[in-house]
């Protein structure tokens, strides 16, 4: 096959070949439907353009090589039907299609960051993340989200989550105003997560967008640039190792709510381009280490 120097689409799907997994230098490599058996090389990398990678229905075994994060122009991936194992990597998850259905991978139970940021994802809200119990980090940005952001029939809260942002999608709709009751670890802070956020030794390296200074345990919320409105849920009140909180550019309406004075750690308050209004309430004067606050462009009075 090194002979052809030009060919970029390669399919042998189903035929009765056999042996261990073959190499390859195409963009779109099909072994669909055949007997190939043993682990996915961690030479697999080498496979700079690559875009499509389809291996379902063999007898391939083992892990998911971690090598498959160097595949940066993969867009495709179905490897169902295999005897695969172990965790699924979460590098994964920045694909447009991924099918992994009827392998022995454990649950994702220890994903723990995800994002997928600047990508062109056109579905609904992933509520059903929600149940991860290690999930610290999601970061959905830049995509083509649409639709409420909470499922009626997933009652699971995101009990881990440190750190979220969703802006720049297309979601709509109201928060039930118990909608962050179950966010746990933004709730308390332990030693625990803090190890877990010291590990990001530089914030902006998986956070660009963020205009805080990190300090090894930042819990931002950042819901900017959807199209949300209503009222702010009070649940969110609750969420006391909250440091910065960003829900500008929606439709937010009636007055601001007093119970965001509970957030004691907040440094970072952006409320602005809504449809706030009354007064800025004087509770807010309480938050001793708030050191920005933006109430531009809403409807407030009052002195």
């Amino acid at each position: 096959m090194s002979r052809f120097h030009k060919l970029e689409y390669f399919d042998v799907g189903a035929n009765s070949f056999r042996g261990p997994f073959p190499k390859s230098f195409f963009k779109i490599y099909s072994l669909t439907r055949n007997s190939f058996y043993g682990p996915i090389p961690e030479s697999i990398s080498k496979l700079h353009n690559l875009l499509q990678l389809r291996l379902s229905n063999n007898n391939l075994t083992g892990p998911i090589p971690k090598s498959i994060s160097k595949l940066v122009n993969l867009r495709y991936l179905d490897i169902s039907n295999n005897k695969l194992e172990g965790e699924v990597p979460s590098c994964l998850w920045r694909l447009t299609t991924v099918m992994l259905s009827h392998n022995s991978f454990i649950s994702f139970e220890t994903l723990q960051l995800m994002n997928v940021e600047s990508n062109k994802i056109k579905d609904k809200f992933p509520s059903w993340l929600g149940s991860l119990p290690s999930l610290h980090v999601l970061i959905v940005r830049s995509n083509e989200f649409y639709g409420l952001l909470y499922d009626r029939d997933v009652s699971v809260g995101f009990q881990s989550l440190r750190v979220i942002d969703i802006s720049q999608n297309d979601f709509t709709g109201t928060l039930p105003t118990h909608y962050f009751s179950n966010w746990r670890e933004m709730r308390t802070l332990t030693e625990e997560n803090d190890r877990y956020m010291q590990d990001f030794v530089n914030y902006s390296t998986i956070y660009h967008s963020m205009e805080i200074v990190n300090k090894g345990t930042s819990e931002p919320l950042i819901f900017p640039e959807t199209k949300i409105y209503g009222k702010i849920p009070e649940s969110i009140g609750s969420l006391k190792e909250l440091l910065l909180l960003n829900l500008s550019g929606n439709a937010f309406t009636s007055e601001i709510p007093r119970f965001l004075a509970n957030l004691t750690n907040l440094e970072t308050l952006d409320l602005s381009c809504n449809k706030f209004t009354g007064q800025i309430p004087q509770d807010l004067g309480k938050l001793s280490f708030l050191s920005y606050m933006n109430f531009s462009h809403n409807l407030l009075q009052g002195p």
